[in-house]
């Protein structure tokens, strides 16, 4: 049951790179994708509240991400759309950073997302994930335009540093 509750997470992201993918990257493919991706985005985050599981904070800065480009796309926001072009992938990292810096200073699970343990190692865990965040940022930026060096490999170091991170911290006895 947690690998499809952690699969089905992942779903807004799948059907925004199908959709997109499917409709050949066009600007007409990006309107569809960020729309279509957005409602996938906001019923999968009502359930999972109603169902009273904790969201994956990464994923919540994807959905994030996909909320704000189908709100941008639908009222056609051309500010918005046009910071989305300009700055291409990076714009996932810069939602997810936003997710982080809530959950690190506002729950208490953090961005780190681990509970039982004491409230500053949480914060400390949570900021440097955020600082991992931000170097995926940056890397983003510097390789902007280009899907797998600014969006995907970016993306799996931080999802991949935030399992590090939590196994760490588990592993620690409360004191």
């Amino acid at each position: 049951m947690t690998r499809l509750y952690l699969a089905l997470q992942f779903l807004p992201l799948a059907v925004f790179v199908a959709v997109a993918r499917k409709n050949g990257f066009t600007p007409e493919a990006w309107s569809i994708a960020f729309q279509s991706s957005a409602i996938f985005a906001f019923i999968e985050t009502v359930l999972l509240v109603i169902a009273k599981k904790p969201l994956n904070r990464l994923l919540m800065g994807a959905n994030l991400f996909l909320a704000i480009g189908g709100i941008a796309f639908l009222l056609e926001l051309d500010t918005v759309l046009a910071f989305y072009g300009q700055m291409m992938e990076t714009t996932l990292f810069l939602a997810v950073v936003i997710v982080g810096l809530v959950s690190t200073f506002f729950t208490s699970r953090g961005f780190i997302e681990v509970a039982d343990r004491q409230p500053q190692d949480i914060r400390r865990y949570s900021q440097y994930l955020l600082v991992i965040t931000a170097t995926c940022t940056v890397v983003s930026v510097i390789f902007r335009g280009n899907v797998l060096l600014a969006g995907t490999v970016p993306f799996v170091a931080l999802i991949v540093a935030r399992k590090l991170l939590q196994t760490k911290l588990q592993r620690r006895t409360v004191q």
